[in-house]
């Protein structure tokens, strides 16, 4: 285990088992709708590269993290998001041209159908309604697709599912709410891509306290229940917080094809690699352990909801927690 990330484990472990016991900290959160528009967030300027592959974690917090939580116990996909042509110092002047070849209602329509055959298989669901397809999906590639980018339905939709290149997605953006009893700041959100690191902090979040994504020992129903807590440094989450780290930590304990895609190699045309050596950052054995995952505290199991719009074959049975590293006594 890398020797930072074993402090910062050992840190919020001791403050966390300081207040396994209380729930103050969980009813006052509950008072306070972070899902709200009104709810008190600001977020710093964006460079002109920037956009992000953004996921909301199942936390339970807030009208969206609840919404999330009945789709999924680890996460969801909100978006790709773009910058308007008028952000990140762009100029302007450089607002959308009707020049651009692409018809606005055929584009949307595309997309729908896209979305609609995979809004589950990837978790992107409609946080007004987590059983909704395709009205809320279809907006996020309206705004962050078509209108800021004009890029076409494929364009976007290969956006929202490319796990496989990690190296060029650093992490740049992080919304954070104050958790006053652990003195930690609670992740909601985190995303991936070009451009600087984005904080999105509701205004209790506490400058200097580590981040936690938060396990099943926060208590009071807030965090992800079949993991235990993970923290990360403030002045450089990213160091920790990778793409790479977030794939196999949580996102391929939900959605197990992300890490066991086959391989596939091109002489003339493209070709499943059959060998069982393929696999593209495959998680290896049951346990779910990566290289590069410092200070593991996950574990196996957890799963869809046996909704209407649940993949097939879920199994809601939380699996057994690993103690390595930060972990309840």
């Amino acid at each position: 285990m890398d020797p930072k990330h074993f402090i910062f484990q050992t840190y919020a472990f001791l403050i966390i088992s300081a207040y396994l016991f209380g729930n103050s900290c969980c009813s006052r959160i509950a008072q306070i709708d972070v899902g709200k528009p009104d709810a008190k967030f600001s977020i710093n300027a964006p460079s002109s590269d920037w956009e992000s592959l953004i996921f909301r974690i199942a936390n339970g917090v807030g009208t969206f993290g609840k919404e999330c939580r009945k789709h999924s116990h680890w996460y969801c996909l909100d978006s790709y998001r773009t910058l308007r042509p008028d952000e990140g110092g762009s100029n302007k002047s450089a607002l959308i041209s009707s020049g651009t070849g692409l018809d606005r209602e055929a584009c949307v329509a595309w997309f729908r159908i896209l979305i609609r055959q995979n809004w589950i298989k990837i978790n992107m669901i409609n946080f007004w309604n987590y059983k909704d397809c395709c009205r809320g999906q279809a907006e996020e590639y309206l705004v962050n697709g078509f209108l800021n980018k004009q890029m076409a339905p494929d364009d976007y939709m290969a956006k929202l599912t490319d796990y496989k290149n990690e190296d060029n997605k650093p992490l740049n953006y992080l919304s954070a709410f104050y958790l006053e009893e652990y003195c930690l700041n609670l992740i909601m959100d985190v995303g991936f891509g070009p451009g600087n690191l984005r904080r999105d902090h509701h205004s209790e979040v506490v400058e200097g306290q580590p981040y936690v994504i938060a396990g099943s020992d926060i208590g009071g129903d807030i965090g992800i229940q079949h993991i235990l807590s993970f923290v990360f440094p403030f002045d450089d989450p990213g160091n920790m917080l990778t793409f790479h780290w977030f794939k196999h930590n949580i996102m391929c304990r939900d959605n197990a094809w992300i890490c066991n895609e086959k391989k596939k190699h091109s002489k003339k045309g493209l070709k499943k690699d059959s060998s069982k050596n393929g696999s593209d950052g495959s998680l290896g054995d049951s346990s779910g352990s990566s290289s590069g995952a410092s200070g593991s505290g996950t574990s196996n199991g957890g799963s869809k909801s046996t909704t209407k719009g649940a993949k097939s074959g879920g199994s809601n049975k939380a699996g057994r927690k690993k103690r390595n590293g930060f972990s309840r006594r």
